[in-house]
């Protein structure tokens, strides 16, 4: 299955809109909870796990997302904006992940300081 969706087998509708785009609008909700300067109810570690597990699922997902597109049959601009969908939140999510994940190293070496 998994194999199939890295392959491009699956629908884009499909992987765009319930796989996707979900993962996408829960990476840049933790995101800007975090850059928010308001309470979310969830600590600051447990939020910048949340954002990095989400921004390599992001990443991880336009590749499906790029193939599906090449795959697609439909109208050629929709093939056009999934691709760009997929260009556009590697570049966000990349510097994001980068950020959180040296904060966590940070926080694991200075025990939270």
């Amino acid at each position: 299955m998994i194999r199939s969706l890295f392959a491009g087998r699956y629908p884009l509708w499909c992987v765009f809109w319930l796989l996707g785009f979900p993962i996408f609008v829960i990476h840049y909700l933790g995101a800007g909870c975090g850059l928010g300067n308001h309470d979310c109810g969830i600590g600051d570690v447990k939020l910048m796990w949340i954002i990095l597990i989400s921004g390599i699922a992001t990443l991880a997902m336009a590749i499906p997302i790029w193939r599906s597109a090449t795959n697609y049959q439909g109208p050629r601009f929709l093939s056009v904006l999934a691709k760009m969908y997929g260009v556009l939140t590697a570049l966000s999510a990349v510097p994001m992940s980068a950020a959180v994940l040296f904060a966590l190293v940070a926080h694991a070496v200075t025990g939270g300081a």
